[in-house]
């Protein structure tokens, strides 16, 4: 299965971009998936470390959420909230938890 954007998403995605108006993405699709179709159209741009939010349930029971890159993971966010050279995706559990 293929996710074809369409002719002109990206275009528009741009343009909104010039305009400084700040895009993001909300979809039922598997996390990532989205992420890259975000990639694909320049949401996200493809340099930048994306790390994903999934929401997991410990030996306890309780739930936390844990965040993982290509190339981390960890149960807290590892950089400032303010800091532009990385992107943050969310499963639709995890940011109903965090609500």
């Amino acid at each position: 299965m293929e996710n074809k954007l369409k002719v002109q998403t990206t275009g528009v995605i741009q343009n909104l971009q010039r305009c400084k108006i700040r895009t993001v993405m909300a979809t039922g699709d598997n996390a990532l998936t989205a992420i890259s179709v975000a990639r694909q159209c320049s949401i996200i741009h493809k340099d930048k470390m994306v790390w994903l939010g999934d929401l997991l349930t410990d030996e306890l029971g309780k739930k936390f959420v844990q965040w993982r890159s290509t190339e981390h993971t960890s149960n807290t966010l590892p950089w400032n909230y303010q800091d532009t050279s990385v992107e943050v995706a969310l499963t639709g559990k995890a940011f109903n938890h965090l609500l």
